[in-house]
């Protein structure tokens, strides 16, 4: 309560930083790598992974599809499960994009599901582009959308958590009720029942959906 009462003019609840860490030119530079930025007193920064320590190891799967020449596996924004040892990373490549999960215990990460690369060709059938903004739901599934690539879709990961590497199937549903925008952000309310997503193309603008069915 005090923070939303807080008006112009109260102090600070916290210090600005006055200066932020250099910007490395060179790739895999190693203040990239172990001190990325500067952090407020008390604040510990720790390099969980990267993709290139990921694409190093054989034994863990990642997304490589080809680029201006090159191949990537780009991903973009983020997305943690409530205990907060997985992280979810959504793969914004133009086609062929998927989804990787890391795992903070273990330090490795899985491919859960990849497009079939057709999207190269304007199928988008079974194919994802671009997946970019991420986040957990209330129902403890996991949202992941497309920008700039494939056909703007809002997919929702029904079992994030499922053991691939023994086997199960991952389980994801379109959710045509959504708009197909340019998505950028994913957000839920704290209570749950509205969805706020950002369209980063045609309007710019934040949109909020709330479902018929509470939950649904």
């Amino acid at each position: 309560m005090g923070v939303q009462s807080a008006s112009a003019g109260t102090a600070p609840f916290f210090k600005p930083l006055t200066r932020s860490a250099a910007v490395a030119m060179q790739p895999d530079h190693t203040h990239e790598l172990n001190n990325p930025w500067l952090g407020p007193a008390g604040i510990m920064v720790k390099n969980l992974t990267s993709l290139h320590e990921i694409e190093a190891d054989p034994g863990q799967s990642t997304i490589r599809v080809p680029r201006l020449g090159r191949t990537a596996s780009m991903t973009d924004m983020s997305a943690f499960d409530p205990s907060g040892r997985y992280i979810f990373l959504p793969h914004e490549t133009r086609y062929g994009a998927g989804l990787s999960r890391y795992d903070t215990l273990t330090d490795k990460t899985i491919n859960l599901f990849r497009g079939d690369m057709n999207g190269a060709h304007g199928d988008w059938r079974h194919d994802y582009g671009s997946l970019d903004p991420a986040t957990w739901t209330p129902a403890d599934t996991l949202l992941v959308g497309e920008e700039w690539s494939g056909e703007g879709r809002i997919f929702e990961i029904m079992n994030p958590l499922a053991d691939v590497t023994a086997g199960e199937a991952i389980v994801k549903r379109e959710l045509n009720s959504i708009p197909n925008v340019a998505h950028e952000g994913l957000r839920f309310n704290h209570a749950g029942t509205a969805l706020y997503f950002v369209d980063e193309d045609k309007s710019g603008a934040i949109y909020k959906f709330v479902p018929t069915i509470p939950g649904d």
